[in-house]
C-alpha cells in the first residue's frame, strides 16, 4: 500500500470527489446525484480506510529495535509522514490547478522540499547498525 497502490488509488477517489465538468471521464455524470452520489461516498470512506491503513502501515513498517538483527533498523521519524503528504499534495495539486500557471513555482517548491529532506536524513541518524550507517552515508 505504501509505495506501489497508495499514489493511484488516491488518485482515483480525488478524481470522484474533486468533480469538474472539463475531466473527460465525468463527462457522462450529474454533479452530486445518481451514481456520482454513490461514487463520491464510496470515495470518501475508501480514502479515510486508505489513509489510515497508509500511516498505520508506515509506522509498522519500521524495525526500530535498537538492538536490532536487522541491518536497516532505525528509528522512527517523520519523514515519511511528510513524504507521504507530499504525494497526497502532489494529485490533489494537479487536480485543481487545470491550465497550470504555476508549474514552474510549483516544481522549484517540491525541489526545495525534497532538498530540505535529504538535508534532513544526513543530519540524523538513518540507522542503528554503525557499519550501515557508513554504507548509506558514503
Amino acid at each position: 500500500i505504501n509505495t506501489v497502490l497508495f499514489l493511484p488509488l488516491t488518485n482515483a477517489f480525488v478524481a470522484i470527489l474533486y468533480y469538474n465538468s472539463a475531466f473527460p471521464f465525468n463527462s457522462g455524470f450529474e454533479c452530486f446525484k445518481g451514481i456520482h452520489l454513490m461514487h463520491f461516498g464510496f470515495a470518501i470512506i475508501a480514502s479515510v480506510f486508505l489513509l489510515a491503513f497508509t500511516i498505520v502501515f508506515n509506522f509498522l513498517y519500521i524495525d526500530n529495535n535498537p538492538i536490532s538483527e536487522a541491518a536497516f533498523a532505525s528509528p522512527l521519524n517523520k519523514l515519511s509522514l511528510l513524504k507521504l503528504g507530499i504525494k497526497v499534495f502532489f494529485i490533489v495539486y494537479v487536480f485543481v490547478d487545470l491550465q497550470n500557471p504555476l508549474g514552474k513555482q510549483f516544481s522549484t517548491v517540491m525541489a526545495v522540499v525534497y532538498l530540505a529532506m535529504l538535508y534532513y536524513r544526513f543530519q540524523n541518524c538513518p540507522c542503528y547498525n554503525p557499519s550501515v550507517r557508513y554504507v548509506v552515508y558514503f
